[in-house]
């Protein structure tokens, strides 16, 4: 029996969700590696909260004779609730949410993929409601990421929502939704505002893609423009 009791509530409802608008079977075994979903047309389908950098090596294997559609939710609106048992302390809604400019970071480990006529990256809008677990001092995660001790551990992730809006990128040139029509001919990091801390993930991963160019660089900021040289996959 595959082992699947470490994924969250949020990684399950949305493989529930795909395999029954796809008419596919979950967790099976594909040339040894344990696929989400796979449809009645024999497509893959892979389901990854976050963190998108774990599946490389999956897809490398899979996706020359397999066409991949990888998941990965965007998290819109987030609430949190906090139990002692099963007690509920509190629910509200977090200040943070996700957008496009979120995931370049991670979609620099496989960007390359876009270039593959089998694979497809789907970002449907989410809303999550992450469950924790009052904890009787403060505590670090198994993981000892926290700088800060807290005095709770995050135990769940649970589907909200599903919203109607999903972002797809077929190919790379997908990514050029990223960058707005009003930018200047020219452009740093200084006119996509709406990026924030994101944006210079952003136009690394554009001119990896080769979609922009870098023109200059006036006081160590690295000015860009976008690529002619444009060719359609077909």
């Amino acid at each position: 029996m595959i082992n699947t009791y470490s994924e969250s509530s949020l990684h399950r409802a949305l493989k529930t969700a795909y395999a029954i608008q796809y008419s596919g079977k979950t967790e099976v075994n594909v040339q040894n590696k344990v696929c989400d979903i796979v449809t009645d047309t024999g497509n893959i389908i892979e389901i990854q909260t976050q963190q998108l950098h774990a599946l490389r090596q999956k897809i490398a294997a899979l996706i020359d004779e397999h066409r991949i559609t990888v998941v990965r939710p965007l998290v819109c609106e987030k609430y949190i609730e906090t139990y002692c048992g099963n007690t509920l302390l509190t629910r509200r809604k977090s200040p943070k949410k996700e957008t496009l400019y979120t995931i370049c970071r991670e979609l620099s480990s496989i960007y390359q993929f876009l270039d593959h006529p089998h694979f497809i990256l789907e970002l449907p809008c989410v809303a999550v409601c992450e469950i924790r677990e009052q904890t009787d001092a403060p505590t670090q995660l198994p993981n000892k990421s926290r700088r800060f001790l807290r005095s709770w551990q995050k135990t769940d992730k649970k589907l909200e929502r599903l919203y109607e809006q999903t972002y797809l990128f077929k190919t790379k040139y997908d990514l050029l939704q990223l960058l707005p029509d009003s930018l200047p001919q020219e452009f740093s990091t200084a006119e996509l505002p709406q990026a924030g801390k994101y944006a210079n993930w952003c136009l690394w991963l554009l001119h990896k893609a080769a979609l922009i160019s870098k023109t200059k660089t006036v006081h160590r900021r690295i000015y860009y423009t976008r690529s002619t040289n444009r060719q359609e996959r077909i």
